[in-house]
């Protein structure tokens, strides 16, 4: 170290050398640099010391400290006795030891600043209690004087408070009224669905519907929306598709029918408005419709079309079962990839889990619920809301109708396979038959091509009550097959084909259409010929008569 500056060697570890010799010590222990800084009296008795005083304490020191003198811890001897030397040889330089008395002042000018500002924070502390006293005792003076209302102000506030208990009663009043509509509305719905599906049911269907049937009236929403599957289309294209195909089918049918004149026009006429029909229907076919959705997702647990819009591109199907809602999304995910982007999905999520969808269904089945009477007074969002419903209640039609024809079809016995003769090669409509492709994303193989093979018609004819050992017995018509086609494709033309039909069919003889399969599930094969060809028979006669 720099011996100029008043620094201790090493070897002393900072220990002050004028103890380690045995002076300013009062137990004769050697003491810190820090330690004899303490005071003006340590700092001064070391300046006072002489030369003279140093040597003679260093000699004592020495003596004691030398090894000869320190039998058997000669080693530790020996290292004190190097520090006395240390010691001593620092002491005995004037140069050194002045540095190394400045060093002390300075030390002892710092320990009493610090003494000082210590002093002065506690003086300061000592105010701040103080003020802090005062402040609180004339805080709790305040709290304990009376508080001064204003009785204008305390009635202004009773009346906010009157207020906001009003309106909270008023809201958890139509929120109690409109949980109530729901209810019974879904208590209507499923009735209607129980009655539709009942006769139909498989073994598999059977074990889940008996599982579910007896909550089944008391659920809600919270209860659906978990097994329930919403899936998203491109709507507007597909619904002027569909428009149009069906606006061409309806105009070439009537073109036909207006021209015949005999017999002969009445035989030309049906198979050439098939095949327009066929055209409407295999445009209908580019987005999801109740019967592909049923197709695709009936082995997977659905029961329920619960939303249905083909102008908005939305669809919601409810499972017998969360697990089977997870299953089929995750089928239709895959099915979705896999197809390279032609698949009109666009997305599929739980129902749970799409924002805002759960208010959706609410507004739509309030609207249900809504009379008739009660419809013109309703806003244009209620309007929206009841057009959807129409549109849904109707889906949910065709999509029961559907579920209770593939169960029909499962349960059914299947016949033996043989080589198809060239009559059977036949479709029932008189069109030849082609094969239908089992990775179709969304359309069913009868609705796609708009013809009927035999087993097809049983199937659908078993679909609307007629019976499948009926319709086995004895040979199915093309117009028969028509109509059964048209009326599992009536739900998928929208709410504004199927009122036009119905004004117009109201006008023929002997016959009264109610709307799709309501009314197909309760005739015979001969009241659909009837009801298919009453326009023709009608205008027919209006000829001969004229």
């Amino acid at each position: 170290m720099d011996a100029s500056r008043g620094q201790l060697p090493a070897g002393l570890k900072g220990k002050c050398p004028y103890t380690v010799l045995g002076l300013c010590s009062e137990e004769g222990q050697p003491l810190s640099v820090q330690e004899a800084a303490a005071d003006e009296a340590s700092v001064a008795a070391r300046e006072a010391l002489t030369s003279k005083a140093i040597g003679t304490a260093y000699r004592r020191a020495a003596l004691k400290a030398h090894p000869d003198k320190n039998k058997g811890r000669e080693t530790e001897a020996a290292a004190a006795f190097l520090v006395v030397n240390l010691a001593f040889a620092f002491l005995s330089n004037a140069e050194q030891r002045s540095a190394y008395h400045k060093h002390l002042r300075t030390l002892l000018a710092l320990r009493e600043r610090r003494q000082e500002q210590q002093q002065r924070l506690t003086e300061r502390d000592k105010e701040k209690q103080k003020y802090k006293a005062e402040l609180d005792r004339r805080e709790a003076e305040e709290r304990h004087k009376t508080p001064k209302t204003d009785p204008a102000e305390a009635e202004l506030q009773r009346i906010r408070e009157q207020n906001a208990a009003f309106i909270k009663e008023q809201t958890e009043l139509r929120q109690r009224r409109r949980h109530e509509i729901f209810r019974e509305h879904s208590a209507q719905l499923l009735q209607q669905q129980q009655t539709q599906k009942a006769p139909y049911v498989d073994a598999t269907h059977a074990t889940d519907a008996s599982s579910s049937a007896e909550t089944e009236t008391e659920e809600t929403l919270e209860d659906i929306l978990p097994r329930s599957v919403v899936l998203h289309w491109s709507g507007a294209a597909t619904t002027q598709k569909t428009e149009a195909a069906a606006a061409a089918a309806n105009g070439y049918k009537e073109e036909h029918q207006t021209c015949a004149e005999g017999a002969s026009a009445e035989a030309e006429a049906a198979p050439t408005a098939a095949h327009t029909i066929g055209v409407a229907a295999a445009a209908a076919a580019d987005g999801p419709t109740p019967a592909s959705l049923c197709s695709q997702l009936w082995k997977h647990g659905a029961v329920d079309l619960c939303l249905f819009s083909r102008k908005k591109g939305i669809a919601c199907i409810s499972f017998s079962s969360r697990e089977r809602a997870i299953e089929a999304a995750l089928m239709l995910q895959r099915h979705r990839k896999n197809s390279n982007n032609n698949d009109k999905v666009s997305s599929v999520k739980l129902a749970n889990k799409v924002k805002g969808f759960e208010q959706l269904l609410l507004r739509v089945r309030a609207a249900a619920a809504v009379s008739e009477q009660q419809q013109g007074e309703v806003d244009d969002d209620m309007k929206e809301a009841a057009e959807l419903a129409a549109e849904t209640e109707e889906a949910a039609g065709a999509f029961a109708s559907a579920v209770a024809s593939a169960a029909a079809a499962a349960t059914s016995p299947h016949e033996p396979t043989a080589a198809p003769s060239p009559v059977e090669q036949q479709t029932v409509n008189g069109s030849s038959g082609s094969p239908s492709s089992s990775n179709s994303s969304y359309s069913s193989n009868s609705s796609s091509r708009m013809s009927l093979s035999v087993a097809e018609a049983n199937s659908a004819a078993a679909a609307f009550g007629l019976g499948v050992a009926a319709a086995s017995r004895q040979p199915i018509s093309g117009a028969a097959a028509c109509i059964l086609e048209y009326v599992k494709s009536c739900s998928s033309r929208g709410l504004q084909e199927v009122q036009q039909q119905q004004a117009e069919a109201e006008r023929d003889k002997g016959w009264e259409w109610v709307g799709g399969a309501k009314a197909a599930a309760s005739m015979t094969m001969q009241e659909l010929e009837d009801a298919a060809f009453g326009e023709l028979q009608r205008k027919k006669q209006q000829l001969h008569q004229q």
